[in-house]
């Protein structure tokens, strides 16, 4: 097999993850997350269930592609060399926009009770990111905490409904810089 036919195979791996994370967060926006079977899932998303079992073993692994896909992108746009690089205002200010970008599906993910999937990948890529500066247990649960002080930031204040706890971006900025 040449480097040719490899290529366009790992095209339509994407093909399907792509319309597999879509078709999800389409019917997601319909009814709740646990009510979707993969039935319904494979024919909004117009492939087998073969080609699904192939890909995924459940539609919370899709969840965690999409959050996965999500963080990788906001780090090739934000470069961070070193753990200090994370408590700084600028971070902090583009951090909150980008989540932004991402309201709607955040809030679904959120109210389908599978924001704690975000964590997990957070957690991963952070922890993996800054493998080489963790000198001490205490560096890797300062890390740690520091995931999840960005998670509940994201998912407690960015992206509240109408009623919940507003946070200023101001103020969260101001919090980093301080850190």
């Amino acid at each position: 097999m040449g480097y040719l036919y490899m290529r366009m195979k790992s095209r339509g791996h994407f093909v399907v993850k792509d319309s597999l994370t879509e078709a999800l967060l389409q019917l997601m926006s319909e009814k709740p997350f646990a009510e979707i079977t993969v039935t319904e899932l494979t024919d909004k998303a117009g492939i087998s269930r073969a080609t699904y079992y192939r890909n995924y073993s459940s539609k919370e692994e899709i969840i965690s592609g999409f959050m996965t896909r999500m963080i990788d992108d906001f780090h090739k746009t934000y470069n961070i060399t070193k753990i200090a690089d994370r408590f700084v205002r600028e971070y902090a200010d583009y951090m909150l926009e980008y989540t932004r970008k991402y309201n709607a599906l955040l809030h679904l993910v959120y109210d389908s009770g599978l924001s704690s999937i975000y964590l997990g990948c957070l957690n991963r890529y952070v922890l993996k990111k800054h493998s080489e500066e963790i000198q001490s247990e205490k560096d890797y649960y300062l890390l740690l905490g520091y995931c999840g002080a960005e998670f509940n930031l994201i998912f407690s204040g960015v992206i509240a409904r109408e009623g919940d706890r507003q946070v200023d971006p101001e103020e969260i900025s101001v919090m980093f810089e301080s850190a």
